[in-house]
């Protein structure tokens, strides 16, 4: 996330210098090249992983496992308020969230914060309102929606697209496309798991991504107020690995479960 802060200035950069159209300068545009991207995207860091499932152990139902997350230390009590809903997102629909669903986001307490606060950060920057409920959604992305479908700034988006950017982010995500193998699989005769859920990930999510950041990089090399970026909060929320879905009524984020937490 820390390139995206550097980004307007690397945009005014390519603006003076006539490189606006070069599909290398504009990938920096984002802090991050290709390969950082496929270790990024849909892949939180969940540091706290294993002692999020000691936590839970035995927990037989969601507020169990919540208690003994807090007692642990992994979060914090706010995650007991009501405005704050975790479900398990399945293919067909979204059903209370279980133990595991709420380790996986206490093991990455931290950027789950940090991903909340961008959302709202989002919605302000988007002169939007709503609730104050905000949704975890956690689980693999099979029912995830194409960019069409979320709702941050559907109707009539607020920036776009500059000249370039289609060819730069495409640059961006090809390798996405063939990305196969993955860190987290570390047993050979999971491949074809890493393999199959990242297919679901890419047909959910990719065209979602590089709309994003075409956005985000037209708005900059429109010279608009950063400060109103929209797509700067929607991008940092993907690198952290993390998708903001929706911002209006209700606040929805989701959390993959790429891969199971053990």
């Amino acid at each position: 996330m820390g390139g995206l802060a550097a980004s307007v200035a690397r945009a005014k950069d390519a603006i003076e210098s006539g490189s606006e159209h070069d599909p290398s300068r504009l990938d920096r545009l984002l802090g991050c090249d290709a390969a950082e991207v496929c270790r990024r995207l849909l892949a939180p860091a969940r540091p706290r992983k294993q002692d999020a499932l000691a936590a839970i152990d035995g927990a037989a139902h969601a507020q169990e496992a919540l208690e003994a997350l807090i007692a642990r230390g992994l979060c914090d009590e706010s995650w007991l308020d009501g405005r704050r809903v975790f479900v398990r997102a399945l293919e067909v629909a979204d059903v209370q969230a279980g133990p595991r669903e709420l380790a996986e986001l206490a093991a990455d307490a931290a950027t789950v914060a940090a991903v909340e606060a961008l959302a709202l950060e989002c919605r302000a920057r988007g002169g939007r309102t709503g609730t104050e409920v905000i949704q975890w959604r956690v689980g693999l992305p099979q029912r995830a929606g194409r960019a069409r479908d979320r709702r941050p700034f559907d109707e009539g988006r607020s920036s776009r697209f500059k000249p370039g950017t289609v060819v730069a982010s495409s640059e961006l995500v090809q390798p996405l496309y063939l990305r196969t193998d993955f860190e987290a699989v570390e047993a050979a005769d999971d491949d074809w798991v890493a393999f199959d859920q990242f297919r679901l990930a890419h047909e959910r999510w990719i065209d979602a991504f590089e709309e994003d950041v075409r956005r985000y990089w037209s708005w900059a090399l429109a010279r608009r107020n950063p400060a109103l970026n929209v797509y700067e909060p929607l991008c940092a929320a993907w690198l952290a690995g993390y998708v903001i879905e929706a911002i209006e009524p209700e606040i929805v984020l989701f959390s993959p479960a790429r891969f199971e937490l053990e």
